[in-house]
């Protein structure tokens, strides 16, 4: 599957700084909890050796779901159906599950404060069942984007033709009759329209706040290699809102498109 190849090439651009990212998250939380337990006296405890699991077991979680997102989104990018690369995704994920397990339960045993404890066998189970659940969240997730393609290009009647003016080309989207709409807009006025889908649908707190921050961060990369990196940031935090995202997700596809210069 040669376009499968090519969006696996960019789920490791889109994911390798995430990555990065959690993993140094983890090594922050972890050396903080040690500290606040050190100060009680209770580091070498199974209190720590619960948090210790907890803390890797919500690094593997986030990682495996950002990894999924970065090759659904290359899958869609390279013109890549859902249906063709499901299996492929899954099985990478599932091998990546497999390996981080190993390394987290490795690296919990040897945690000097817990050594003595003999407490590997729990903390591994912990860490294995936490994983097995986000995969769990990842297939019904993928599932779920795969029928909502599906549906979207059922329902869909019109081929809309959209002109982005600025510093990038014409994108067409494509569906099922001949029919056309030609839309011409900018990219100033595809990051407000979709600030305000969001701030107009999306309930007040931090959910909002959140895909709102991502977002921003999302514009001011608009023609850097990084505009990959924080398109997977806000899609991330946005998944649950894919019906208000989705109309704005062929202009977004061309500025990344556009930024890693394709």
């Amino acid at each position: 599957m040669a376009d499968f190849e090519q969006a696996k090439k960019f789920a490791d651009t889109a994911f390798g700084p995430k990555f990065e990212e959690l993993t140094r998250e983890k090594d922050l939380e972890l050396a903080a909890t040690a500290s606040r337990m050190a100060a009680r006296g209770s580091v070498a405890s199974s209190g720590m050796a619960f948090e210790a699991a907890r803390i890797y077991s919500e690094m593997i979680k986030k990682v495996l779901h950002a990894r999924a997102e970065a090759l659904m989104e290359g899958a869609e990018l390279h013109d890549t159906s859902l249906d063709e690369a499901k299996d492929a995704i899954l099985n990478e994920l599932e091998q990546m599950k497999e390996q981080m397990v190993r390394s987290a339960s490795s690296s919990l045993e040897q945690l000097p404060y817990l050594r003595t404890l003999n407490l590997g066998s729990f903390m591994a189970g912990e860490v294995t069942g936490a994983s097995n659940r986000a995969l769990g969240e990842i297939r019904a997730n993928v599932e779920r984007r795969r029928l909502r393609k599906k549906q979207t290009a059922a329902s869909q009647g019109v081929t809309n033709v959209y002109h982005v003016s600025g510093h990038n080309v014409r994108f067409n989207t494509q569906s099922t009759d001949n029919s056309v709409n030609i839309v011409t807009i900018s990219q100033q006025e595809v990051f407000t329209n979709l600030k305000q889908e969001i701030t107009d649908k999306v309930p007040d707190g931090e959910e909002r706040t959140e895909i709102l921050h991502r977002l921003d961060a999302l514009e001011q990369s608009q023609g850097s290699r990084s505009f990959a990196e924080r398109y997977s940031d806000f899609i991330a935090v946005a998944a649950n809102h894919m019906s208000i995202i989705a109309p704005f997700i062929p202009a977004l596809t061309e500025l990344m498109k556009r930024a890693l210069g394709s």
